[in-house]
């Protein structure tokens, strides 16, 4: 693997990677482009986006093929833009690429699937984000009814087919939003996510319109991401939870497994207090290994799956990936 800089010529050889016409905008002054290249067939399988301002480096865009992630590609592309800014073109890196751990789990059946750790909740959605997310309403995807367990409040919309700059506005909108709910803490920075299979999940207002909480998912081959959770209360991200769950088991029997994606911080930034009673977790201690007890008995009843289930796995031989923003 060789990384090699791609001029503006050159940007068509990166078009499948690009799900968003992100590289349109590279075209302006200012911006930089580095791509992984595989040497023994040429083909590029990861990019960075940078941008040089006076005062700082910019990261707009990371992303590695799937077949390529989880062997540190993304850390050295991460290196060119330390590179810049330590020879003095700017002062600091803006952009937020928090170490990240993802830990899959094959479901036992085709019901059955794992809830997950969260962000505490920082403040309630307001109004400008809001408005984009209705927006979305203009562009009805997939799936019926028939396919939810909690209630008919959930309608998906596939992110690829909504307009370039309409998806980009919502994703930017979605990352640096006060009041997301992240399961890995990326509240500012979200390029990284492979646009063409990640889709949102939203539940209406009771005026039948308007949203008051949604889900971002990436859904790659083998497994679904949970990246965001937005809402107004600790109820609705439950019930968003139990709803993605719900529908993801029959759109995808026997086919796709969900990732628990969590922090290698301290405990009480890992699983919020005000989300314990929700979700039954006990925590028996943390640290680049971690042992965890999942209960659902108890739990409300909209939760998919049967009561009393208990996931156990005391050593998740996480690997320290480092800092590369987005694992599989």
């Amino acid at each position: 693997m060789k990384i090699v800089r791609i001029r503006k010529n050159r940007f068509k050889d990166l078009e499948h990677l690009d799900q968003l016409g992100l590289l349109e905008r590279a075209s302006f002054p200012g911006y930089t482009v580095y791509a992984c290249m595989d040497e023994s067939d040429g083909h590029l399988f990861g990019v960075i986006m940078i941008y040089n301002r006076r005062d700082a480096i910019g990261i707009e865009w990371l992303y590695v093929e799937g077949r390529y992630r989880g062997r540190g590609y993304a850390d050295q592309l991460l290196d060119i833009a330390f590179e810049m800014r330590d020879a003095g073109q700017a002062e600091y890196i803006e952009a937020y690429l928090p170490q990240v751990y993802a830990r899959s789990t094959v479901c036992p059946d085709e019901e059955e699937f794992l809830e997950g750790y969260f962000d505490e909740i920082s403040d309630m959605v307001q109004g400008e984000w809001l408005s984009s997310l209705a927006a979305l309403n203009l562009h009805p995807v997939c799936i019926s009814k028939s396919h939810l367990t909690r209630n008919d409040g959930y309608i998906y919309k596939a992110l690829a087919d909504l307009p370039a700059t309409q998806a980009s506005e919502v994703l930017h909108r979605l990352a640096g939003m006060k009041g997301t709910v992240s399961l890995y803490g990326v509240n500012e920075f979200i390029y990284e996510y492979d646009y063409q299979t990640s889709f949102i999940a939203f539940e209406k207002g009771d005026d039948g319109n308007d949203p008051v909480g949604a889900v971002l998912v990436q859904d790659t081959a083998e497994t679904l991401y949970p990246a965001f959770y937005v809402g107004e209360t600790r109820e609705l991200l439950l019930g968003l939870w139990s709803g993605f769950v719900s529908a993801a088991a029959k759109l995808y029997p026997g086919r796709k497994r969900v990732s628990v994606i969590i922090r290698d911080q301290d405990p009480s930034d890992i699983v919020s207090e005000s989300l314990d009673d929700l979700f039954q977790v006990r925590r028996e201690g943390y640290g680049r290994h971690l042992d965890a007890k999942i209960y659902r008995s108890g739990v409300s009843g909209d939760i998919p799956g049967d009561d009393g289930l208990v996931w156990d796995d005391p050593d998740w031989g996480i690997p320290d990936w480092g800092n590369t923003g987005w694992m599989d």
